[in-house]
Order: structure tokens, then sequence, then C-alpha cells
């Protein structure tokens, strides 16, 4: 294995951990998010039953608590099944449907998932690997202050990852993302 493929693989590692910690975390901050866009939240307590079964490590019942949510439309709940799929807990691991679920919610607008099918986009997990893709994503979701997509675009110009080299943009990026992480959550916009 090169030196490139092993950071490569742990600089990825990374990225998959900030993504889960910012979908978990943002559970219960996404409500202010859907008043100003049109984005669909169902009732809270269902969702947050999932989270709980989750962080329990009962995968089969955080699934079949999202899965109904995410058929209706609820973009944390597409987002928590896209990560299931994508890390094959509770589930068998299938990059393609967690694509699938992320496109959902991304469309609507959802930054989390934006963050991580931008990540599937730079890896060529479940779909076609397109970095301008991937970086288009990272973008949408940190111009709505999502902090782990911040970081994304940082790396991305830090690295030239999609993107000419530039670290004058890549330290705004992670200047941006501190400034962010040290006055709020950074789960969407206050």
């Amino acid at each position: 294995m090169t030196r490139c493929t092993f950071f490569g693989k742990w600089i990825g590692v990374g990225v998959l951990a900030l993504a889960v910690v910012g979908l978990l975390a943002c559970a219960n901050s996404e409500q202010h998010i859907a008043r100003d866009r049109n984005i669909v939240v169902l009732p809270l307590a269902p969702y947050e039953d999932g989270v709980e079964a989750y962080h329990l490590g009962d995968f089969s019942t955080a699934l079949r608590i999202w899965q109904p949510l995410a058929d209706g439309g609820d973009v944390r709940a597409l987002t928590s099944a896209g990560l299931m799929y994508q890390t094959g807990r509770g589930i068998e691991r299938d990059p393609v449907v967690a694509a699938q679920y992320y496109s959902r919610a991304a469309n609507m607008g959802f930054p989390a998932a934006q963050n991580s099918l931008a990540v599937l986009y730079e890896s060529g997990l479940g779909v076609r690997r397109d970095l301008i893709q991937a970086v288009a994503l990272f973008r949408l979701a940190a111009e709505q202050d999502y902090i782990p997509a911040i970081y994304n675009l940082g790396r991305v110009y830090q690295y030239g990852v999609g993107i000419e080299r530039d670290f004058g943009e890549a330290v705004k990026w992670f200047k941006r993302a501190e400034a962010l992480q040290r006055g709020s959550k950074g789960h969407g916009k206050k």
C-alpha cells in the first residue's frame, strides 16, 4: 500500500466519522431549518427513538423506525438510513442504496445528506467518482454552515481534490469551521 493510499483511507475514515457525529448530533436542531426551507421533518419522537436505538447498538431497530419516516420523505431518516446502508450497520452494506437515500435528502437541501453524498462522489463509493460534483455538494452544505462540510471544503482546497489547490481558501474555510464550532453546534444556519 502506498503512503498516499494509506493516508487517503484514514482521511476517508475521518470524513465518515465526522459525518456520523454531525448527523447524530444535529437530530434535535433540524426543526428550525425546516421552517427556513421546504424540508420535510416528521414528528420528532419516532426519529429520536431510532437515534436512541442506534446509540444502544440496536441498528436493525433503528432502521425499522427510520424506514417509514424515510419513505415519507423525512430528511433526517433518509440520511440516517443512507448512513446505515453505507456502513452496513443493521443491514447489508450497499453503497448504491446509500447514495440513493442521501440523494433524496440532498435534493431537498439537507446539509448532512449533501455532505454525505459528496463523500461518496469523492470516493466513488456507490456512485461514479465525480470530484466536481463532490466539491459542489460540499459547498452547498458548507453554505448552510454545516461544519463537517465546511471542513471537507477546506480539505479539498488544501489538497486540490476536484478543485485547484488554494491554501488561502482552505484556511478561510477551516477558520469558518472553527468559528462556528466555538459559537454554535454548526448544524445549519442560526
